[in-house]
């Protein structure tokens, strides 16, 4: 049976890369907010962030805050007959229930978590959208307060510190999806 690995932490804690790791170990790569993105292209939108941001508030206005999960379930679930799939973009306390309800115990979530401190450092020297201390930590507050991203992350099945180097933190994801493949027993499944 294939299994879901969802990624979840706050800005910066390394769910992107994550993404590309776990991909690059045969997983279907989904991020919930690529139907924004699609959108946006359809209706020869530009992708921005501003364009991102005001999609997603208004998919949340119609739907909900598990919005991006509801939206994605056909996708999730035709992946997910063929292949293992790993989610970036999980954000809200909503759609983790939505698709935990929806997944059972094919869905295995990963809170990556990073220290504050190297987190905004992190942030502050992207290359692509790039944040000042200030605007990470007003993002932070807004995913926590806002959209109960504290919900699944303390909810995770499995936590991965991102505080070293990339070797380190690859070899970390590599370890822990081999786990989640084989199972609690250590077998395949």
């Amino acid at each position: 049976m294939h299994k879901i690995i969802a990624l979840v932490g706050l800005c910066g804690s390394g769910k992107t890369t994550a993404k590309t790791l776990i991909e690059k170990q045969g997983f279907t790569g989904i991020r919930l907010d690529d139907i924004i993105r699609e959108s946006l292209r359809k209706n020869n939108k530009s992708e921005n962030s501003l364009n991102i941001r005001d999609s997603r508030n208004e998919l949340r206005n119609r739907y909900g805050l598990s919005a991006l999960a509801l939206l994605n379930l056909d996708r999730i679930q035709n992946e997910l007959k063929i292949n293992n799939v790993v989610i970036d973009g999980l954000y809200t306390l909503e759609e983790y229930l939505e698709l935990k309800k929806e997944f059972k115990d094919l869905f295995i979530v990963v809170a990556i978590a990073t220290d504050l401190e190297l987190r905004y450092s992190r942030l502050k020297d992207r290359e692509d959208r790039a944040f000042t201390k200030r605007v990470a930590k007003d993002r932070d507050y807004f995913e926590i307060t806002k959209l109960h991203k504290g919900g699944p992350i303390a909810l995770a099945n499995y936590f991965i510190t991102n505080n070293t180097t990339l070797q380190e933190f690859e070899e970390s994801i590599k370890t822990l999806t081999q786990k989640i493949i084989r199972g609690k027993n250590g077998t395949r499944n």
